[in-house]
C-alpha cells in the first residue's frame, strides 16, 4: 500500500500537466490560423514579411503541431 498512493499521486499530476498543456495548445490555436492567414495575405502580395524575434520562433516550434 505504500507504494500505491505516490504511484496513484504520479499518474494524477502527470494527468493534471497533460490537460493543462493541450489546454494551452488549444488556447493559442486561434492566433495560430490568424498569422498563418496575415503571413499568406503578405506573401500574396509580395509584401517583406517581418523577422520572426528569438522567443517567437521558440512559441512556434513549441506549439508546431498546431501551426
Amino acid at each position: 500500500m505504500c507504494f500505491t498512493y505516490p504511484l496513484l499521486l504520479f499518474n494524477v499530476s502527470q494527468g493534471i500537466v497533460e490537460v493543462t498543456s493541450e489546454q494551452t495548445s488549444e488556447s493559442y490555436e486561434p492566433l495560430f490560423h490568424y498569422i498563418e492567414d496575415l503571413e499568406e495575405k503578405l506573401r500574396t502580395n509580395a509584401i517583406q514579411m517581418p523577422e520572426k524575434e528569438e522567443k517567437v520562433k521558440k512559441l512556434i516550434e513549441a506549439h508546431a503541431d498546431h501551426y
